[in-house]
């Protein structure tokens, strides 16, 4: 089990999400990309009350991917285990976020503006060579006051991929049906926190097919709960960063997952495939005070500062159908399995499982 836990850290660690650190903000083009740089999106916070939409916008792809991601790799076979038989399994699943996400069109209104070619500017999956500026404006006691900064550049990932791992068991409670459970606990560094859990049920329906056993086939039911939740801790090192406190932004979301799948009954290697459909909802708060400086349009001496707090916040549901299709290497108690999800965002997923 130790060595399950360990396989499982190592797995998370690969999670670029949870490396955002503080490096310069002036790092835009990929070939400077790095996964160390510091999540600027707080910028976005110059657009006053436009801010959530904006913030939305670029942390879209990545919730969204953890929606879907989270949903995903539940079975890699249609059997279940007799009564008090149990599995172990640790896997690593992505969401594919296509390059259509890497960036989004701005509306330009009183409050937000942008120099950028087709008001396009970076989500966070997306880089741009050069950055635009973007400007803010807010109306106080009859005067305008504006902010101009460069916008808020991509994590720089190096991927289009949202990584999750899962630590799963599953367990026969007879009558051919198991019980599944998923969990990764809170982990992370001091800048970025996620964790996830959830619960499944597997039921055999082809036992009650008159010719179940004399194929080498097996049919199966599925449903399923996941829980996906963390946050970004704001390091206030960046040249834009806001004065205030307890500065974070936390996403939460919750899948369920209804699946038909079925499986081979072969020595060694196996195939699964099945078809189903997920619905999800999710959403992130940008919580803590955030001190916005702006200055008078007509006097550069004369500033505003405005307090923003809990600022912003949005939410996300998907729900569509899918279908999957992997396949299975049986090497004595263990397996070594693969497989492919045609989702909203088609998700990749290679795992390593136990049998008791």
């Amino acid at each position: 089990m130790r060595k399950i836990i360990s396989i499982a850290l190592v797995l998370f660690s690969i999670n670029a999400f949870a490396q955002p650190g503080q490096s310069s903000a002036n790092s835009y083009s990929k070939s400077n990309s790095s996964p160390s740089r510091h999540l600027n999106f707080e910028r976005f916070l110059i657009a006053g009350d436009a801010s959530s939409a904006l913030i939305s916008d670029y942390l879209g792809p990545a919730i969204r991917g953890i929606m879907v991601s989270s949903s995903s790799s539940w079975y890699s076979t249609a059997e279940t285990h007799e009564r008090f038989g149990f599995n172990i399994s640790v896997s690593g699943t992505g969401a594919l976020v296509p390059s259509s996400d890497e960036n989004f069109t701005v509306t330009p209104s009183n409050q937000f503006t942008t120099n950028s070619p087709n008001n396009q500017l970076a989500t966070i999956f997306g880089e741009i060579a050069v950055m635009p500026d973007m400007t803010g404006t807010v109306y106080r006691n009859g005067t305008y006051y504006t902010r101009t900064m460069e916008a808020p550049t991509g994590a720089g990932l190096g991927t289009n991929l949202t990584p999750n791992i899962m630590l799963q068991a599953g367990m026969g409670i007879g009558w051919g049906t198991e019980i599944k459970a998923r969990f990764v606990p809170k982990l992370g560094n001091d800048t970025f926190r996620a964790g996830s859990w959830g619960v499944a049920l597997q039921h055999d329906i082809f036992q009650y097919i008159p010719f179940e056993g004399k194929v080498p086939v097996y049919v199966s039911v599925l449903a399923a709960y996941t829980s996906s939740y963390g946050e970004w801790v704001f390091a206030n090192e960046d040249d834009y960063a806001w004065d205030g406190e307890d500065q974070k932004t936390s996403f939460d979301a919750q899948s369920w997952s209804f699946q038909l799948m079925a499986s081979t009954n072969l020595p060694v290697i196996n195939f699964y495939g099945g078809v189903g459909y997920n619905t999800s909802e999710g959403g992130y708060n940008m919580k803590g005070t955030y001190e916005v400086v702006y200055t008078d349009v007509n006097n550069s001496t004369n500033k505003l500062t405005e307090t923003y707090e809990n600022p912003a916040n949005g939410d996300y549901t998907y729900g569509g159908f899918n279908a999957t299709i992997g396949t299975k290497l049986t090497l004595g108690v263990f397996n070594i399995y693969g497989d492919y999800s045609f989702k909203e965002f088609n998700v990749v997923n290679l795992g390593l499982e136990f049998y008791f």
